[in-house]
């Protein structure tokens, strides 16, 4: 457009010129004293020349007029181009790992750009990298100021939150990224941790199916976690659908114990047949100590009778140890010592666990006048391998519970062999009881504290 307008003007200059060539005239002056004439072309020159030195006089003011504002937009554009290279540093320090170089780079982008997101978020940041929580909090809060990155801003919030172990303030932040952005998958998945940490089973059902959309989780593990949440739902006490529940997260796992227990537990008083049928049908498949004092707590007292029921739980899993310990241990009640023999041979030769010492030495105490295969045995329990505990991010608990003590993780307890950290303690056995009958333990009341590894 400049182009053609240049010579639209050079263009309707040579016309003029042309026009006035070919219509010669004159022009009278009178200026500061001076008389005279000069013909049209003369007078057109000196009136081009005359405008074109004003255009120049003015441009030359103008420049001067605009020179302060045009030194400082210089300087505003060289600030930022050096405010933008602190920030390719600061990112390079945090992909890096340098938290230190990372901090003061953030410093220098948000001195130079303090208006500039990006340097808002370098910030945070380096103060995650560098373990102070409280700069970070202002920074992403900061961020939850401008609709662009609020959900960013409320995604560092809930982190920090999370590191904190404030799962309630973590769930506060992921459902305010989910008002303001509906697909934010980590919004999904941090509320759902959350309502699980809180406690909230109700909600984090209701948000599975979209949490393990976002998880990207297979059907079986779906199911799991629901049966997980049914299972602490009918643990709650506070719920008047506690048996459907547990009865539902058994029909979804029946490899779950603690899902089993509960629905036996809830089905006896109404139906103890199918009580047995669902602690059963789980033993088959994991065999648990509580699954077999469960049954056998099902039956009426007397020592022949649970006698007789141990021997139908033990032919489910005749091989596991837990049914020689839990048969043993009914025959021992039983003063049936051959049996529980029997029972325990096939587990005492190849590094018998603790337990099966323990109830080895209860047998052998039941031979008057041996202690010395008593204390055989318990020797033996000192340094035999543990058993199986439920355990969760280092901790052990008595009784299983749906989300862990430490992180809040949901269905973080694991029966599993507690790892060996020093010596293992020796067996508080008395030998005076030993030789008592004894009715098997009863299942725990609840969790109990846990104690950590």
């Amino acid at each position: 457009m400049r182009l053609i307008l240049f010579l639209g003007m050079l263009l309707g200059g040579a016309a003029l010129a042309t026009w006035l060539a070919d219509h010669p005239g004159t022009v009278s002056y009178n200026w500061l004293g001076e008389r005279g004439t000069i013909d049209t072309t003369e007078a057109a020159a000196l009136a081009a020349g005359a405008s074109l030195g004003l255009l120049i006089v003015a441009e030359i003011v103008r420049s001067l007029w605009r020179l302060p504002t045009l030194l400082r937009e210089r300087q505003r554009k060289a600030r930022k181009e050096r405010g933008w290279d602190w920030l390719t540093k600061g990112l390079v320090a945090v992909g890096a790992g340098d938290g230190k170089a990372a901090e003061k780079a953030a410093g220098q982008a948000l001195a130079k750009l303090p208006s500039a997101p990006a340097a808002t978020f370098l910030a945070a940041q380096a103060a995650q990298m560098r373990g102070n929580r409280a700069s970070a909090e202002r920074y992403f809060s900061a961020l939850t100021d401008d609709p662009d990155t609020r959900v960013l801003g409320l995604r560092g919030l809930a982190v920090e939150a999370q590191r904190a172990g404030d799962h309630a303030a973590a769930l506060v932040h992921a459902e305010s990224a989910l008002a303001a952005d509906p697909n934010a998958t980590w919004a999904v998945e941090a509320a759902f941790a959350a309502m699980a940490a809180t406690g909230e089973f109700a909600k984090a059902l209701a948000l599975l199916p979209r949490a393990g959309r976002a998880q990207g989780l297979a059907n079986a593990a779906e199911r799991r976690l629901r049966a997980v949440l049914l299972t602490a739902q009918a643990l709650s006490g506070d719920d008047t659908s506690a048996r459907e529940h547990a009865l539902e997260a058994h029909n979804l796992a029946k490899d779950f114990v603690p899902a089993a227990l509960a629905a036996s537990a809830l089905a006896a008083a109404q139906n103890q047949k199918r009580a047995e049928t669902i602690l059963e049908e789980t033993y088959r498949r994991a065999p648990h100590p509580d699954l077999f004092r469960a049954a056998l707590d099902l039956e009426p007292p007397g020592a022949e009778v649970r006698l007789k029921r141990a021997k139908t739980i033990a032919a489910l899993a005749p091989s596991h140890v837990e049914s020689a310990i839990g048969l043993a241990r009914a025959a021992l009640s039983a003063r049936e010592p051959e049996t529980a023999r029997n029972a325990l041979s096939d587990h005492i030769e190849d590094r018998p666990t603790q337990r099966v010492c323990i109830v080895m030495a209860e047998l052998e105490a039941l031979a008057p006048g041996d202690e010395g295969r008593v204390r055989h045995w318990l020797t033996r329990a000192v340094r035999a391998p543990k058993d199986p505990q439920w355990i969760a991010d280092g901790v052990i608990a008595a009784a299983w519970a749906p989300i862990s003590p430490v992180t809040g993780r949901l269905d973080a307890f694991e029966w599993q062999v507690p790892p060996t950290i020093g010596e293992p303690p020796v067996p508080s056995i008395d030998l005076d009881e030993l030789i008592e009958p004894h009715e098997p333990e009863a299942l725990p009341p609840g969790p109990s504290v846990p104690k950590t590894i």
